[in-house]
């Protein structure tokens, strides 16, 4: 709730025709680990403050894949682009590897598979394949 804090806070400080737009992602399910209680319950209540917030666009996603993840934030990107307040929220598992934070997609495995890193434009986005192994 910590983002909503914040959110309440830069929200209440722009004028009423400031454009705000939210993607809020929550995945619960995925493929190869225990589904997650949380991660939709949190990402309902973080859409439901944005609306409460006035946001002109909240996008509310659940349970995405790869490709899923990658078409939501390049759209994300190009509806954002002069938003005076543009806001992501992801709920679900999220890894750091060599540096890098990743949110996970619902078909990942955790031994290795496909991620998003989140410290990059959507336009780069890439995914994480295991090495190959040695025969």
């Amino acid at each position: 709730m910590l983002l909503a804090g914040l959110v309440l806070a830069v929200a209440l400080g722009l004028p009423a025709e400031a454009r705000r737009v939210a993607r809020v992602i929550g995945n619960s399910a995925y493929t190869h680990a225990e589904r997650l209680p949380n991660p939709t319950n949190d990402a309902n209540a973080i859409a439901a403050a944005l609306k409460r917030l006035q946001f002109d666009r909240v996008t509310l996603l659940f349970d995405l894949g790869a490709e899923a993840m990658r078409k939501a934030l390049l759209a994300f990107e190009i509806e954002a682009t002069g938003a005076d307040i543009a806001v992501v929220f992801y709920a679900g598992h999220g890894i750091e590897v060599a540096s890098l934070d990743a949110l996970w997609i619902i078909c990942g495995r955790f031994t290795g598979g496909c991620s998003w890193p989140i410290n990059s434009s959507p336009s780069r986005f890439r995914t994480c394949r295991p090495p190959k192994r040695r025969s």
